[in-house]
């Protein structure tokens, strides 16, 4: 509870200080909440995992190239090597044949779930938007009983000098002076 009242009272020195209005308060904190950060990545990652679900339904194309050398001399130590190159050339072709819709429904998943993604992160938002009107209306609240409270005290302290002014003057008794200070 001190830890919270102590925040508010910073915030509240930082909002009289620099004149801070709910835009100042809300934009950071919807850029930086890891909430929203999570979920922003959450969503990148699933759109890769969305284009990887449509790139598996379509053919591929491989190609490798591979060039070996080796001696082909029968007599060790005694003749010139004899260097042989094969060279070779792979082409693969992979192509889905039969999935049973497990590609289709694959891609169906991730966008559903891109989907579900970004209401999350719509929601996270508007959380997060919530909870900071919520403060800033504290805030202003208790910004408000604070200048009440100042103006009660300083209106205290006149009708108090006004009474000692008329405790001098002999008008009113010692024990209305003292009344008068509680």
């Amino acid at each position: 509870m001190r830890r919270t009242l102590l925040i508010i009272f910073i915030f509240f020195i930082v909002l009289k200080t620099y004149g801070m209005n709910l835009d100042d308060v809300l934009l950071p904190a919807l850029q930086e909440d890891i909430d929203v950060l999570k979920n922003e990545n959450d969503k990148k990652v699933n759109q890769w995992e969305l284009f990887e679900a449509k790139k598996a339904a379509f053919p591929s194309v491989s190609l490798e190239f591979e060039n070996q050398t080796f001696d082909d001399t029968n007599v060790a130590f005694t003749a010139t090597p004899q260097f042989k190159q094969t060279p070779e050339l792979k082409l693969n072709l992979f192509a889905p044949i039969y999935t049973d819709g497990s590609l289709s429904q694959n891609i169906i998943y991730k966008r559903k779930q891109g989907e579900l993604l970004k209401l999350s992160l719509e929601l996270t938002k508007e959380q997060l938007k919530h909870d900071i009107i919520q403060q800033y209306l504290d805030v202003l609240a208790k910004s408000r009983k604070f200048d009440i409270s100042k103006e009660i005290l300083n209106n205290a302290e006149a009708l108090l000098n006004i009474y000692e002014n008329v405790f001098e003057l002999g008008k009113i008794t010692k024990l209305e002076l003292l009344n008068a200070r509680k």
